[in-house]
């Protein structure tokens, strides 16, 4: 089961042209500073390869500093502009408000609504990218079930967002 969201993705990314040109951005982050670990997240970057087999220009990144998730953010956003398939995989730990779920880096802590913004990723970036493929873009995110305040306007898990039109998006263990 730990793998079928990935196996999901690889097929619906392939469905089409096989010389497509695509995009992939795989961050995984187990091994947290001052949280709770998320067990084997860090494996999804072990697709990599695969991806690049299938023609995709792939960035993945294992452990994540908010420093490098916000690098292989800009490397990703570049991929983009020359890519007809997009994929993301973010596997680890999620936080949420009302209204932004956020992916956080290794080196998060709780604190105020402020400093998670610096040492995440907003979902609300990753679907911007995303959405300039409607029907060739898909989100995958991996998590366990920890719930519970994280900090001040914060709750650990995926919280409610909008999925544009034509972004498929996959959730799991």
């Amino acid at each position: 089961m730990r793998y079928l969201f990935l196996v999901t993705a690889i097929s619906m990314a392939t469905t089409g042209s096989v010389l497509a040109e695509g995009a992939a951005l795989l961050l995984g982050n187990e091994d947290y500073d001052a949280l709770s670990d998320v067990r084997r997240s860090d494996e999804v970057t072990l697709a990599a390869g695969a991806f690049e087999d299938l023609n995709f220009d792939v960035t993945a990144l294992r452990d994540g500093s908010a420093s490098d998730m916000s690098d292989a953010m800009a490397f990703f956003e570049t991929a983009t502009q020359q890519a007809d398939q997009l994929l993301v995989v973010l596997a680890g730990r999620f936080v949420h408000s009302s209204t932004e779920t956020y992916f956080l880096a290794t080196d998060s802590r709780p604190g105020t609504l402020s400093k998670t913004g610096l040492t995440s990723i907003p979902l609300s970036q990753v679907l911007t990218l995303l959405e300039q493929a409607p029907g060739k873009a898909i989100l995958a995110l991996g998590s366990d079930d920890l719930s519970g305040e994280f900090s001040t306007f914060l709750d650990y898990g995926l919280g409610d967002f909008d999925i544009p039109q034509g972004v498929t998006v996959i959730t799991g263990a």
